[in-house]
Parts: C-alpha cells; sequence; structure tokens
C-alpha cells in the first residue's frame, strides 16, 4: 500500500494554514482545514475558487457544521452545466462513500 503524499498549502475556502490528500486519482482533494475543519473539494471547483480569489461565504461555516458528525463530510463540486446548472454545488456525504479517507 503506497504513502499518501500530503500537501500542505492554503485553505482554498477560508486562506488559513491547511493540509490536503488527493483522492479519486486526483479528481478531488481531501482537506483538513483549523478553521474549515474537514471537507472534499473537486480540482475544478478549487481552481475556480483560486481563479476568481474569492469563496462563496458560506462553504467554511458548512464544511465545519456538516463533520460535527464524524462520519459525514461536506463536498464542494463545480459543474460546467450541461443537464445541471452552471456553478457551485454543495453537499453531505458519508465518508464510507470515499473508502481513501
Amino acid at each position: 500500500m503506497s504513502q499518501r503524499e500530503i500537501v500542505n498549502c492554503a485553505c482554498p475556502l477560508c486562506g488559513a494554514d491547511a493540509a490536503y490528500y488527493e483522492i479519486d486519482y486526483g479528481e478531488r482533494h481531501y482537506y483538513k482545514c483549523p478553521t474549515c475543519t474537514k471537507f472534499i473539494i473537486t480540482d475544478t471547483a478549487e481552481k475556480r475558487i483560486r481563479q476568481s480569489g474569492s469563496t462563496p461565504s458560506d462553504f467554511s461555516g458548512a464544511a465545519a457544521a456538516a463533520t460535527k458528525d464524524d462520519d459525514r463530510v461536506l463536498e464542494i463540486c463545480y459543474s460546467h452545466g450541461g443537464s445541471v446548472p452552471t456553478g457551485f454545488s454543495i453537499k453531505v456525504v458519508n465518508k464510507a462513500d470515499y473508502r481513501s479517507i
């Protein structure tokens, strides 16, 4: 079994010092932040947030609220349109849905 590479960087939601590791072959990042606690963000959503220089204000609070139950975590995605509206979406998911967490 290979060791996860933990990357230290600024949290994309609040800017605090945080760490993440890749899951789903790099398509998602699992963050651990002292302010936002733990959350999953897709690569596309993270790039959109970093490019815009701003974060929807409720994401940090939503991430902290989602992890009050230790079995759950907030997932942040970004859609380019098609059958779903373009933009960010957030949902609370079970950690069990991601075996690599």
